[in-house]
């Protein structure tokens, strides 16, 4: 049964998308965030808004560092079995990329909504080059439908996609009960807005069932 409500240890997510950038003025996960609560509800037997909670972050490495710890405060406090699915959007793609791992490295295209643009340098000093997520995501693209609408990645870029998906992936690496995804998505000109809601949760059903086969 994969109602919430007979779980004995439920797992929450937390899904976060982004604002604008340069070239890039309406971000669509900043979109999908705003309805995807709504969504799950009428199209799932599992999602209520108490298991799902989504946040909108400025897009810089500044807000990403600081969105992170605040995760990592409310998470330790809840101590909740806990997706953080990252949305980005990617607009030279037209499918959807489980990102498996994240970069030490920091050196962006263009500046940051903070006007930041650093260059050839690290996210963290003094931490591994790379980190992976805990997922198992050949096994969530297994449980996908759509699996040729579903790819696995190697490379989130070095923008704040990356930085972001590092910070997660390093603040969280020590708990068992966290676990740290970045989704990249394509723009609604490439992907409407109706069918990356329902990719969204088809992923996000995916990964719970990967998590409660563990």
């Amino acid at each position: 049964n994969e109602s919430s409500k007979h779980d004995v240890d439920p797992i929450y997510f937390i899904v976060t998308g982004f604002g604008p950038f340069q070239g890039v003025k309406d971000n669509p996960t900043s979109i999908i965030a705003a309805l995807l609560v709504d969504y799950l509800e009428q199209h799932t037997d599992w999602a209520t808004p108490e298991m799902v909670d989504t946040r909108i972050i400025e897009t810089s490495a500044e807000a990403a560092r600081e969105e992170t710890d605040s995760l990592l405060r409310d998470l330790k406090e809840k101590e909740r079995k806990a997706v953080l699915l990252h949305l980005g959007v990617d607009c030279n793609r037209d499918r959807f990329y489980l990102e498996q791992c994240a970069y030490n490295e920091a050196n962006f295209r263009i500046p940051d909504e903070k006007g930041f643009q650093p260059s050839d340098t690290s996210v963290s000093e003094g931490c591994a080059s790379i980190l992976r997520t805990p997922l198992d995501l050949e096994a969530v693209r297994g449980a996908v439908s759509d699996k040729e609408m579903v790819q696995i990645s190697t490379d989130p870029g070095r923008f704040v996609c990356n930085y972001t998906y590092f910070c997660s992936l390093q603040k969280f690496q020590e708990n068992d009960r966290v676990f740290p995804l970045f989704l990249h998505v394509p723009s609604f000109s490439k992907v409407c807005q109706e069918k990356q809601l329902k990719t969204i949760a088809c992923i996000m059903a995916a990964i719970r069932h990967e998590r409660r086969s563990k």
